[in-house]
C-alpha cells in the first residue's frame, strides 16, 4: 500500500539579462515604477497556500494474510506487508520591486508569503490482524525544501522608501504508526519509521536612497512547527524476526536566513533588519503502553532523534547627512521535544539481540547581527542577538512522568544488553557588531542574550522488571560523560582585528551553501596579548589553558560493555563576540552586553523499586553482565564584550556580561530497588563548567571619558550519585558510586577612561 505526493516548480523562462534559459520557480512576482514627475510606486507580492496530504493505510479491523489454511493456500516465506507514504515538496519563489522618481517620492515594497501544512501518515489500524513470512514495514516520509528571494529598491529625490517581507509559516506532521490493539505477526523484520527533512534558505534585502530621507525594512519570519511520530499503539501484540525490529523518529532542520537593510538619505537615513524564526518540534519513537513485544531474531530498537542547524544573518546600514539609524536583530525560539520509550505495562522479550531505546537532539546555531549608521549630527547603531531554547530529550522504560497511563509495571528481557540512552548537545555562535559615526553625536549598543532551559533524562521507571543476559557480544555504550580536548591548531582571531571573524558579506549570494555560510560563522578562541593582570604597571602574558586553542568535546564511552547501560549527557557550548564603536564630534557612545541564563537538569536512574537482573544466575546470564548509570554535564562559554567609544566632548563605553548557570546532574539508583551483576555496578555523575569572560570597555573624550565593566557570574550547581535507602546492590565485581564537578573560569575585565 503506497501513497505518493510530489510538488515541484515548474521550468520558467526568465525575461531578465544574463539569465538562464529557464528556471525551476514556483512563483515569481516582479514590479517596476519610474516617474519623472510624480510619485515611483511599486508592489510586488506572492501568497502561496500548500495543504496537502498523503495517506497509506490498512483499515481498522482488516486481515491481511490471516486465511491462507482455510483458503487452500500456503504462505510464502517470500511474502511481506509494506504501508509506506511521502510528500516531497520544493518551492521556490522570486519577488521583487523598483520604485524611482526624479522628483518626488520612490516607494517600493515585496513580500513573499508561504503558507504551508504537510501531512504525511501511514498506519496498520487498530484492532487490525496482520502477517507475514518475509517483513513488514510501515513508513512516511516527508521532504521539503523552500527558496525565497524577495528584493526591493525605493529610490525618490524627496523620500525613497523600501520594504521587503519574507514570511513562511510551515506546519509538518509526519506520522507512522500500528494502530490500538492491532496484532501484527512477522517472521521477518518489523519496521515503524516516521522521518520529517526541513531545509529553507531565505533572502530579504531592501534599499531606501533618497536626496533628503531614505527609509529601508528588511524582515524574515519563519514559525515552523513538526510532529514527527513513530509508534507501536497501546494493547498492541507485535512479533518480529530477521534481523529484529525498529521503531524510529527522525526529524532535521536545515535554516538559512540573510536579512539587510540600507538606506541612505541626503538628511535622514534609516535602516531595520529583523530575523525572527520560531522553531517548535515534537519527536517520538515509542512502543505505547499494554502492549507485548516479541523479537526472536536480531535487536530491538526505538530511537528518536532530531538535528536543528540554523545560520542565520541581520544586517544593517544607514547613512543620512543630519541622522542616520540603523537597527538589526536575531530573534529564534526553539522548543524541541524528543523522546524514545517503552510504556508501562509493555511485555517486551527479545531472545536472541540486543534492546536500544536512545533519544537524541542536537542544536547548531550560527547568529550575525551587524549594523553600521553613518551620519553628519546624530548616528544610532542597535544590534542584539536573542536566542530562546526550550528543549527535552527523554529515553526511557516504564510510565511517562508527564503523562502517566499508570498501566502497571514494566518486564523486559533481553538475551544481550539493554541500553537507554539520552543526549543533547547545544552549539551557539553569536556575532554582534556595531558601528556608529556622527560628526556630533555617535550610540553604538549591541547585546546578545540566550537563554535556556533543558531537560535530558534517561531512566528505567518505578517496579520495572529489567534482564539483560548480556550473552551477545560487547557493545560501545555511552557513560554519559563528556571528554574535552585542544586542538591547538585551529585558527585564532584577534580581538583587536576582528575584521575577519563572522560572515563576509561579500561572500554571500543565493548560490552560497549552507555548510560554507556556517562554518564561516565560527568564533574561534581569542587571541590576546600581554596585559597588567597585577596593577604593577607591567604587562604579563595570559596563560591560561583555555586560550591554547579551540575547545573540542566527545562523548565518553565504554567498549565491550554487557548488562543494562543508562546514560544521559547534555552538552551547552556558547561562544559570544560582541563589539560596538561609537564615535561622535561631541559625545561617543559605545554599549557591549552578553547575557546568558541557562538551566540543565541532566539525569539517570533507576526507579524506586525497579528489579534489575533479578533472575540472573551464573549460568543464565554472561560473566560479563554489569549495570551502568551515567549521567553528565558539560557547560562551555566564551564570551568577549568590547566597547569603543571616543568623543570630541565626551565618551562613555560600559561592557557588561552576566552568566547564571543553574546544572543538575543525578545519577542514582532508586529507593527500594534491587540491582545485580555478575560483573560490575557503576553510578556515576559528572559536571564541568568552564567560563572565558573577556570585558574590555575604553572611553576617550575631549572633557570626559567613562570606561566601565561590569561582569556577573552566578553558578548554582548540584551533582549527585546515590544508591536509595533500602536497595539491594549485588555484584560480583565492584561497585562504585561517584560523583564529580570541575569548574574552570578565567575573566578578564579591563576598562579605560580618557578625559
Amino acid at each position: 500500500v503506497r501513497a505518493e505526493l510530489t510538488n515541484a516548480p515548474n521550468q520558467i523562462a526568465l525575461p531578465f539579462v544574463g539569465a538562464p534559459a529557464a528556471a525551476a520557480i514556483t512563483s515569481m512576482a516582479v514590479a517596476g515604477a519610474v516617474s519623472g514627475t510624480a510619485a515611483g510606486v511599486a508592489g510586488s507580492f506572492i501568497v502561496n497556500d500548500f495543504t496537502m496530504s498523503s495517506t497509506a493505510y490498512i483499515a481498522s479491523s482488516s486481515h491481511i494474510n490471516q486465511d491462507f489454511t482455510a483458503l487452500g493456500y500456503s504462505q510464502s516465506g517470500a511474502t511481506t506487508v509494506s504501508v509506506s507514504a511521502s510528500d516531497t515538496t520544493n518551492v521556490t519563489a522570486i519577488a521583487g520591486a523598483l520604485g524611482v522618481s526624479t522628483s518626488a517620492s520612490g516607494v517600493g515594497a515585496s513580500m513573499d508569503f508561504e503558507y504551508l501544512s504537510l501531512t504525511t501518515t501511514a498506519y496498520i489500524g487498530s484492532s487490525a490482524l496482520v502477517a507475514a513470512q518475509g517483513g513488514v514495514a510501515v513508513t512516511a516520509n516527508t521532504s521539503e525544501t523552500m527558496f525565497s528571494v524577495v528584493a526591493t529598491i525605493g529610490g525618490g529625490d524627496t523620500t525613497g522608501v523600501a520594504g521587503s517581507v519574507a514570511v513562511a509559516v510551515v506546519s509538518n506532521d509526519t506520522e507512522a504508526y500500528i494502530g490500538n490493539s492491532a496484532t501484527v505477526l512477522s517472521s521477518g523484520d518489523v519496521t515503524v519509521a516516521a522521518s520529517t527533512s526541513f531545509t529553507t534558505t531565505l533572502f530579504a534585502g531592501a534599499i531606501g536612497a533618497s536626496a533628503k530621507s531614505g527609509f529601508s525594512a528588511g524582515a524574515e519570519i519563519l514559525v515552523y512547527s513538526a510532529t514527527t511520530l513513530g509508534t507501536v499503539g497501546a494493547g498492541d501484540t507485535v512479533t518480529a524476526g530477521g534481523d529484529g525490529m525498529n521503531v524510529t523518529a527522525t526529524a532535521s532542520e536545515d535554516i538559512l536566513d540573510i536579512v539587510a537593510g540600507v538606506a541612505v538619505g541626503g538628511d535622514v537615513g534609516v535602516a531595520g533588519s529583523a530575523a525572527v524564526n520560531v522553531v517548535t518540534d515534537t519527536t517520538t519513537a515509542d512502543i505505547a503502553h499494554s502492549s507485548t513485544v516479541t523479537v526472536s531474531g536480531g535487536s530491538l530498537t526505538v530511537a528518536a532523534s532530531d538535528d536543528t542547524t540554523l545560520t542565520s544573518v541581520a544586517g544593517s546600514l544607514s547613512a543620512g547627512g543630519d541622522t542616520g539609524i540603523g537597527v538589526g536583530v536575531d530573534v529564534g525560539t526553539f522548543s524541541k521535544h524528543t523522546n524514545a520509550y517503552i510504556g508501562s505495562g509493555d511485555s517486551v522479550t527479545v531472545s536472541a539481540g540486543d534492546l536500544f531505546v536512545t533519544a537524541e537532539s542536537t542544536e547548531d546555531l550560527v547568529s550575525v547581527s551587524a549594523g553600521i549608521a553613518i551620519s553628519g549630527e546624530m548616528a544610532v547603531g542597535v544590534n542584539a542577538g536573542i536566542h530562546v531554547f526550550t528543549l527535552q530529550t527523554r529515553a526511557f522504560i516504564g510510565d511517562d512522568p508527564d503523562a502517566p497511563t499508570h498501566s502497571g509495571a514494566d518486564t523486559v528481557h533481553a538475551y544481550g544488553s539493554v541500553v537507554l540512552s539520552a543526549v543533547d548537545n547545544t552549539t551557539l555562535n553569536e556575532i554582534v557588531g556595531v558601528f556608529a559615526a556622527s560628526g556630533e553625536t555617535g550610540v553604538a549598543a549591541g547585546a546578545g542574550v540566550t537563554v535556556s532551559t533543558k531537560s535530558t533524562l534517561a531512566f528505567i521507571g518505578a517496579n520495572a522488571t529489567v534482564i539483560a543476559d548480556g550473552k551477545t557480544a560487547g557493545l560501545t555504550v555511552a557513560t554519559g560523560q563528556i571528554l574535552a580536548g585542544v586542538n591547538t591548531s585551529a585558527p585564532k582571531f584577534d580581538p583587536k582585528a576582528a575584521q575577519g571573524t563572522g560572515i563576509d558579506p561579500k561572500s554571500v549570494s543565493t548560490g552560497s551553501s549552507h555548510a560554507s555560510l556556517h562554518s564561516a560563522g565560527q568564533v574561534n578562541t581569542p587571541s590576546l596579548g600581554g596585559m597588567d593582570l597585577t596593577g604593577n604597571g607591567q604587562s604579563q602574558n595570559v596563560n591560561d589553558p583555555s586560550l591554547s586553542g579551540n575547545r573540542t568535546t566527545s562523548e565518553g564511552t565504554q567498549s565491550g560493555f554487557h548488562g543494562v547501560a543508562v546514560t544521559a549527557s547534555a552538552q551547552d557550548e556558547i561562544r559570544g563576540f560582541t563589539i560596538t564603536l561609537g564615535a561622535g564630534g561631541e559625545l561617543g557612545v559605545a554599549v557591549s552586553v552578553g547575557v546568558n541564563v541557562l538551566s540543565a537538569d541532566t539525569e539517570a536512574y533507576i526507579g524506586a523499586g525497579a528489579l534489575i537482573n533479578q533472575t540472573s544466575t551464573s549460568s543464565n546470564a554472561g560473566s560479563g553482565q554489569s549495570v551502568l548509570v551515567g549521567a553528565g554535564d558539560d557547560f562551555y562559554n566564551m564570551s568577549l564584550n568590547i566597547g569603543l567609544a571616543i568623543g570630541g566632548s565626551a565618551a562613555a563605553a560600559p561592557s557588561i556580561g552576566v552568566n547564571t548557570i543553574t546544572n543538575t546532574t543525578k545519577a542514582t539508583i532508586g529507593d527500594t530497588a534491587k540491582v545485580a551483576a555478575q560483573n560490575e555496578i557503576a553510578v556515576i555523575a559528572t559536571a564541568t563548567e568552564t567560563l572565558v569572560q573577556v570585558g574590555m570597555g575604553v572611553a576617550a573624550g575631549g572633557t570626559v571619558g567613562g570606561g566601565a565593566v561590569i561582569d556577573v557570574l552566578t553558578i548554582s550547581n548540584t551533582t549527585e550519585a546515590t544508591i536509595g535507602n533500602s536497595a539491594v546492590i549485588s555484584a560480583v565485581g565492584d561497585v562504585c558510586v561517584i560523583a564529580t564537578d570541575t569548574t574552570h573560569v578565567l575573566d578578564i575585565s579591563g576598562a579605560v577612561g580618557v578625559g
